[in-house]
């Protein structure tokens, strides 16, 4: 596997073996708790999701896509990976009420979580194709932050 992020070294000892791709990419999911892993993924047989925060491990997210993060289904994964997934290092996080201020004063623009965006898009159209999809012909108009969000 290939960190997406600069430096960036997480060389620990692996929860499982990987059988996936081996040039499969580790992206940064953000700056807190970097050595934690997430994976994003299309829904698997095997791995009941539930409809919100609980204790399963797996999370359905949206139409065609789960989030899991306990070890036993992240061996689950990695011994047989999906075809359609993110692998995900840390996380975005943000102060009590922070979040909700930053959304009230406009400064998120709001997507659908779409699978076509977070899998099948290169990283460097994702930006455009999200804006693009909320109805926005000229995504260079928005001001936009760094790197994918």
């Amino acid at each position: 596997m290939k960190v997406a992020a600069a430096n960036t070294d997480h060389r620990q000892k692996a929860i499982a073996p990987w059988h996936g791709d081996g040039d499969a990419l580790v992206w940064s999911g953000g700056p807190v708790s970097p050595t934690t892993g997430w994976v994003l993924h299309e829904p698997l047989d095997g791995l009941d999701a539930t409809a919100g925060l609980g204790s399963s491990g797996t999370v359905h997210v949206a139409s065609g896509l789960d989030l899991s993060t306990s070890p036993e289904k992240l061996r689950v994964i990695a011994a047989t990976p999906p075809r359609r997934l993110r692998l995900l290092l840390g996380y975005s996080g943000w102060a009590p009420g922070q979040l909700a201020a930053e959304m009230a004063r406009g400064s998120w623009l709001h997507a659908d979580a779409d699978p076509e965006i977070i899998f099948d898009t290169p990283a460097e159209g994702m930006w455009d194709r999200a804006v693009r999809s909320l109805g926005i012909a000229n995504p260079e108009s928005v001001v936009q932050g760094r790197g994918v969000h």
